[in-house]
């Protein structure tokens, strides 16, 4: 190895070692992101991909829905998941996840060129806004291909975004969020190419040409077929209606991610009508695109939230930093404090891994658990959150409810949401000849329950069983 690059490992420039600790922080954080109950059916239906060969396009799951078409817009993601679950259980798949998160994090810090000590406030901002997106779902690995449809329009890398969009289209509905993007960039490459005739404006214009039809068209090679794009545009005001949380707009809600979401985009706002002038190239150009074309979406509902950030945080970068080659201090030795920090994660993780807090969602039901459900005598009542855990963990049995909400009478979810809020669970059970209930705990129902002569079998932090004496 040359003497000049070995000085080089030695000795970091500042920003470097402080955004690539950031990334290690993020790393070991995500690891700790609890999985969700979408994490659990997700997994059956990966389980049943593998087992049958067929890819699930109706439900085949609850006693309400069964038959009804089910939009699996994440058959590949399901597919993909399953296997690293098989080879390390919910641990390693929350590690890849973890993964997945932090590589799309360091691909947004650095699609700007800009360097300097304000690419470490950026680093650290990143992580507050993506940490609610953390949970081992389709969407993280959306945000991750989402960034990387910045990168690759970004260094004009037009023709992989093709097969790119062709994955995406059938990992996540979430490739809407790509197509947005494209047909952002493309027109204001067109626009400006008409309105400039710069040679260059031109020339980029000639060659994004037919790569828009070309990514739409490959999405059509889905399941689904054209159905993924009607479906993207109806759920959204299905989720709406169902009072789904995360579908809750940052205007209805409140706490620490919304608080951080209105003051990084005041400061955004802010940072882009001082910084202007600085918006001079193409590669400045794509994040500004990405993040106007975010975000009415990220004010629309809080999961959206993510994809903003993801697309403010390059353009930042490049309104706040510094020319790549301008003087900054430098870290000797950074291996070592970076290596510490990976063992304490590493040690950390670990521990998580043996004890297996509740928190961590990895065990919201054990073999003890999912026996009694399946010996159960009658019909199984789970609620919109517990269906998931039950259709994993006791696939014999047939739900009431989960949270896929797709192939549901909205009379369904409405009505498994009112039941926790009411608890008057007796003309329901006596309908579907309920004998058994999994619920989440601590609710009116559970109460209700209780009191009607219910005792409670089994309960962690996510479900409790019921049985009727």
């Amino acid at each position: 190895m040359p003497w000049g690059d070995r000085a080089k490992v030695r000795n970091w420039a500042f920003d470097e070692f402080g955004v690539r600790a950031v990334y290690l922080v993020t790393l070991v954080l995500a690891c700790l992101a609890p999985a969700q109950s979408d994490t659990y059916w997700l997994l059956r239906a990966g389980r049943d991909f593998w087992h049958t060969g067929h890819i699930a396009e109706t439900d085949t799951y609850t006693y309400t829905a069964s038959g009804a078409n089910w939009p699996n817009h994440e058959w590949l993601w399901e597919a993909l998941a399953y296997p690293v679950h098989l080879a390390g259980g919910m641990p390693l798949l929350s590690l890849v996840n973890a993964l997945l998160l932090t590589a799309a994090l360091v691909i947004t810090m650095n699609i700007s060129e800009k360097r300097g000590p304000m690419r470490i406030a950026v680093a650290l901002l990143a992580p507050v806004l993506i940490a609610p997106s953390a949970a081992p779902r389709p969407q993280v690995a959306s945000a991750l291909l989402f960034v990387v449809t910045i990168h690759l329009l970004a260094r004009e890398r037009y023709w992989l975004l093709v097969p790119l969009f062709w994955f995406w289209a059938n990992l996540h509905g979430a490739v809407a969020g790509g197509g947005l993007l494209l047909v952002g960039c493309t027109l204001a490459v067109t626009g400006h190419a008409l309105v400039t005739r710069a040679p260059t404006a031109v020339s980029r214009a000639r060659r994004l040409g037919a790569t828009p039809t070309a990514s739409g068209l490959v999405t059509l090679a889905n399941p689904m077929g054209i159905g993924l794009w009607t479906y993207v545009l109806t759920s959204h005001s299905r989720s709406k209606a169902n009072g789904i949380a995360e579908w809750t707009s940052p205007l209805q809600a409140s706490g620490s991610t919304v608080a951080a979401f209105w003051i990084i985009l005041g400061f955004t706002i802010a940072v882009v009508m001082l910084r202007w002038r600085r918006i001079t190239g193409w590669r400045t150009a794509v994040p500004l695109i990405a993040a106007v074309v975010t975000l009415p979406t990220a004010v629309d509902a809080i999961r959206n939230v993510t994809p903003f950030m993801l697309a403010v945080a390059p353009l930042l970068v490049a309104l706040l930093g510094q020319a790549p080659d301008a003087p900054q201090n430098r870290v000797s030795r950074p291996l070592l404090p970076l290596g510490v920090g990976a063992m304490i994660g590493a040690v950390t993780f670990s521990l998580v891994w043996i004890a297996r807090p509740p928190m961590q969602d990895w065990d919201p039901l054990t073999p003890a658990a999912a026996a009694q459900i399946e010996a159960c005598p009658g019909a199984v009542y789970t609620d919109y959150l517990t269906g998931g855990y039950v259709e994993w963990y006791a696939p014999s049995v047939k739900t009431f409810v989960d949270n896929r909400q797709d192939p549901f009478p909205r009379s369904v979810v409405k009505t498994s949401s009112n039941l926790e809020t009411n608890g008057r669970y007796a003309s329901l059970f006596a309908r579907y000849d309920v004998s058994c209930a999994v619920v989440t705990p601590r609710t009116k129902l559970t109460r209700s329950l209780m009191r009607g002569g219910w005792h409670s079998t089994f309960r962690s932090k996510q479900a409790e069983i019921f049985m009727h004496d």
